[in-house]
């Protein structure tokens, strides 16, 4: 006898992200109508090619969302006391409610 495999579920990982982004959009809508407009700062250290695709790609979603969106650039020499100087500003600072 043979033993009978499950099929394999393909999942649609562009239509999951469209999907995604489009209910973060509508989140970010209802929350604009209240007067709260969602604000990411991003942080990078160093040069990596990678992650500069990766952020501004965070950037560009986020801002499409309705968000606030900057970028902080770090060298990659810069120094833990100056990343975490800059984590606490972004902390503190009313109009940004995520760090990535």
């Amino acid at each position: 006898m043979t033993e009978k495999r499950p099929q394999a579920l393909l999942i649609d990982g562009k239509a999951v992200a469209a999907r995604v982004v489009e209910e973060t959009a509508s989140a970010a809508r209802d929350l604009i109508q209240r007067g709260v407009r969602p604000g990411l700062a991003v942080v990078l250290v160093g040069e990596d090619p990678a992650s500069q695709v990766y952020v501004r790609s965070k950037g560009r979603v986020a801002e499409s969302c309705g968000f606030h969106s900057v970028q902080h650039t770090l060298s990659g020499g810069a120094s833990e006391a100056s990343l975490i100087a800059l984590v606490q500003k972004l902390n503190a600072d009313p109009a940004i409610h995520g760090i990535l």
